[in-house]
């Protein structure tokens, strides 16, 4: 058992273990810190437990993580070699991630936020495939997330499948080695000469997000699904029922083929609901705006350096439109209604009214509220016609647009049979 400030030197640097961050069957986990005050985490494992098999996996795994560099698989800085208390131990020096998706599925996750980390180790088990290299224990504890919690990197390599050209030491597995988790171990798995496909590692993923999002680990056919929890996700529970197929040939046969899958249902899925909306009916209410609900009347007139008539209410350019238009016919001038200009609520008489005489003031008052009553009717037919229209524009756009959706939906189910 490695103590706190046990001292761990390689070539170039030095760690000092500050404290213990997990242990599994072939080791442990340690944060450190090294000459720079830099903190760090080193997995160190004890050769003297380890099996010839076991050691070899070690080298294996980190050659790769130092060989390859992706956002989504953890990164090794450096490793090194060091003997304690009679015994000889091996580590290499990682990134410091505190925290596993393990610990974040034991609180409730968001299924946006499960997404996110689905999507996030499908980069990093794509770009490991690409790289022939299978992981062969994808689960919770091997999946770390990072400190501003939207990303996440797939650790624990210890068992992957390497290619030739990517393995330092060539590996023998044994037949009683039991290389992956039981849980979200694939059927293939459980016999040791079984291959090491993609479709393992996308067997135990298809696992992790039905239970990051349903809190059950799939198991059989009857199993707590997606849509249980969220009828608006109902499109995963295909993706996830494809990736746990019991025959590894009825799986998606890639990452690629998977998220095509996923692209495709996810579009499909938002273009139905946009469907279903479009087909509600549009809403027909009382056509009224705030002058239709309080048409303009004079309430108060007054003179002070001309003549000025206070409305009930603002009117606006439309409505002054009419206004103008509203006795034509009428030719009053000097003492014309059309005269007044509108501000906001303010009518204000342009001509000279103190050269009228009260006979032609009272003339022109009762013209301008007569052109007042008219223009309110004007401008309340002239807004049902007008909002009618655009209602029935807005039903030929609707339509145009579900039977663009719906060929859109067509075309990708033509699409996903191919695959």
């Amino acid at each position: 058992m490695l103590k706190k400030n046990t001292i761990l030197n390689t070539s170039f640097d030095q760690y000092v273990i500050v404290d213990k961050i997990g242990e599994g069957g072939n080791g442990a986990v340690f944060k450190v810190k090294n000459d720079d005050g830099g903190l760090f985490a080193a997995k160190v494992v004890c050769k003297n437990d380890l099996s010839k098999e076991k050691i070899k996996r070690f080298k294996n795994e980190i050659g790769f993580c130092q060989k390859y560099d992706n956002n989504h698989i953890i990164k090794v800085f450096d490793n090194g070699y060091f003997q304690a208390d009679g015994k000889e131990y091996i580590f290499y020096i990682m990134p410091l991630y505190t925290c596993s998706l393990r610990s974040k599925m034991k609180d409730a996750l968001s299924i946006e936020k499960s997404i996110n980390y689905f999507l996030c180790v499908c980069e990093g088990l794509k770009f490991a495939h690409s790289h022939s290299c299978v992981h062969r224990d994808i689960k919770p504890e091997n999946i770390l997330i990072g400190t501003n919690n939207d990303d996440c990197v797939i650790a624990d390599f210890g068992i992957a499948h390497f290619i030739d050209c990517d393995q330092i030491t060539t590996v023998e597995t044994k037949e009683t080695s039991r290389l992956a988790n039981f849980t979200y171990h694939a059927p293939e798995q459980s016999n040791a000469s079984g291959s090491a496909t993609p479709m393992t590692d996308i067997f135990a993923l298809g696992l992790i997000f039905n239970e990051m999002i349903t809190g059950v680990v799939p198991a059989g056919d009857n199993y707590k699904k997606i849509s249980n929890v969220d009828a608006n996700y109902a499109f995963l529970d295909s993706i996830v029922s494809k990736m746990i197929c019991q025959n590894p040939q009825n799986r998606y046969q890639s990452i690629d083929q998977l998220l095509l899958d996923y692209t495709a249902r996810k579009r499909q899925a938002a273009n139905e609901k946009t469907i279903s909306s479009l087909r509600e009916p549009l809403l027909r209410g009382e056509i009224h705006d705030d002058i239709t609900d309080n048409p303009p009347k004079p309430v108060e007139i007054k003179y002070e350096n001309g003549l000025t008539v206070k409305l009930s209410n603002y009117v606006n350019a439309k409505w002054i439109e009419f206004y103008n238009n509203a006795l034509s016919s009428y030719t009053t001038i000097p003492y014309c209604y059309k005269s007044f200009r509108f501000n906001f609520d303010m009518a204000i008489y342009r001509g000279n009214i103190s050269s009228l005489s009260k006979v032609n003031i009272q003339k022109l008052i009762s013209e301008f509220q007569t052109a007042v009553t008219k223009a309110n009717r004007d401008y309340a037919s002239w807004l049902v016609v007008i909002t009618q229209r655009q209602q029935q524009q807005e039903i030929e756009n609707r339509q145009a647009e579900i039977a663009r959706l719906e060929k859109e939906n067509d075309l990708n189910d033509f699409l996903k049979g191919l695959i």
